[in-house]
């Protein structure tokens, strides 16, 4: 028999509750949220778990989402957020892949990306199919530790040409700026380690200028 699971989504008026059981059925709830999240989440889990004729014990999984990272970029008030890339390729996140929409049209509206020019932040480091061929050097990681802190971010994107197959110089600098820097540090071998630079800069982009509502959310102090 497969697991039960339960999936728990925590909006602002409703909390909804999608429970899978052991033997296929698929049941859900819809419960008020409540001012203590974890109030209304035991309460909507308890209505599925009602409705589906099992006890809460009987649970084996259990995932929580909420939708504060998705109001933090709706309504543009994310991080200030700093991204630090292999030097040459500081504008992957305006020139984003060859298969846009009006790729001919020279007057296309885009939209600004999450991370202006002025807080884009280059290293010197080289990344090979056969692995690491120029290593970072972590005193000039420290040196730009300096001027993110300059520029204001309050978190920052690490995503270093092919390093979701080699992550070990963005290995580097993202521990060598969690030492420097009191803010959180998204790397993209940790968020999304897939092909393609674009997708994966833009998803790093994207987590790190959410972790931190994120994290005032849900209490947490320490920048990860």
């Amino acid at each position: 028999m497969s697991e039960t699971r339960v999936g728990v989504d925590v909006g602002g008026t409703f909390t909804d509750v999608v429970l899978h059981t052991g033997d296929g059925g698929l049941v859900t709830a819809k419960v008020p949220s409540t001012a203590d999240q974890s109030v209304g989440v035991v309460r909507g889990i308890e209505a599925a778990c009602e409705r589906a004729g099992i006890d809460s014990r009987e649970v084996d999984a259990f995932a929580h989402a909420m939708t504060v990272s998705t109001n933090a970029i709706l309504e543009g008030d994310g991080a200030t957020t700093a991204l630090v890339t292999t030097a040459g390729f500081r504008d992957v996140l305006e020139l984003r892949r060859q298969d846009r929409p009006a790729l001919y049209d020279l007057d296309a509206a885009k939209p600004d990306p999450l991370v202006p020019r002025r807080r884009r932040f280059e290293v010197d480091e080289r990344v090979t199919v056969d692995g690491v061929e120029t290593p970072v050097d972590e005193a000039a990681v420290r040196a730009l530790a300096d001027d993110i802190r300059e520029s204001g971010a309050e978190s920052v994107a690490v995503s270093l040409l092919h390093a979701y197959r080699h992550p070990e110089n963005e290995r580097t600098v993202a521990s060598v700026l969690r030492d420097e820097l009191d803010v959180p540090v998204s790397a993209s071998h940790e968020v999304l380690a897939e092909f393609r630079e674009y997708e994966r800069t833009s998803t790093t982009a994207v987590d790190a200028y959410v972790t931190p509502a994120i994290d005032a959310y849900l209490g947490r102090s320490k920048p990860r």
